[in-house]
């Protein structure tokens, strides 16, 4: 498997370093994590999450939930499209009558 290139610091973890198995659990299961998880990184801050994500071609996560993908597109965790929930609850409402 060819192993992904880190920044070398401490505001800096992989997130797949700190994902572990339970004994015994099947070892397709840890490829399978590797796979989904090696491209992410959490980041002590903002702008570090901006840097590492363009030089590393890494997706970045903050303590305070913001995702900076290696395009530099920037969202936050939790926040939700309002126009998409207005016409859920519509929608909802004329399925009710």
């Amino acid at each position: 498997m060819k192993v992904k290139n880190y920044p070398d610091t401490k505001e800096a973890i992989p997130l797949v370093s700190k994902l572990k198995l339970k004994e015994g659990a099947d070892p397709k299961l840890k490829i399978l994590m590797n796979k989904l998880f090696c491209k992410i990184l959490l980041v002590k801050t903002y702008s570090l999450a901006m840097e590492y994500a363009k030089e590393f071609n890494l997706t970045c996560i903050t303590p305070d939930l913001q995702i900076v993908y290696a395009g530099a597109f920037v969202t936050k965790v939790g926040y939700y499209n309002k126009s998409q929930a207005d016409r859920i609850s519509a929608f909802s409402k004329v399925n009710s009558i």
